[in-house]
């Protein structure tokens, strides 16, 4: 857990605030400090990159393109994403997806 904290750039003393206390990027990077504890190989992951800034928006789309044995399906209109080649983008139009 220490060790993701550091990735993702959280103080340790994060997990003893109350969530009211947390900012919406300090709760979205918690959030995913928790999913990956969990040890799951697929992830849906919905615009989670929306609350954070340019740098830790990177951190968190170099972190799960890194891990090829997850599977991750993104939902996002962050561009942050497209700029990883290793992004593969789906566009669904009139119920159909495209690649």
């Amino acid at each position: 857990m220490q060790e993701l904290l550091q990735v993702f750039e959280l103080d340790k003393e994060v997990i003893n605030k109350d969530i009211e206390e947390l900012s919406g990027g300090e709760r979205q990077r918690l959030a995913i400090v928790i999913a990956v504890l969990l040890r799951g190989d697929v992830f849906l992951l919905d615009e989670i990159t929306s609350a954070l800034d340019k740098h830790l928006k990177k951190k968190v789309v170099d972190f799960f393109v890194a891990r090829e044995e997850w599977t991750c399906l993104v939902i996002s209109h962050d561009p942050a994403w497209l700029e990883n080649p290793a992004v593969q983008v789906f566009i669904m139009e009139e119920g159909k997806w495209k690649p």
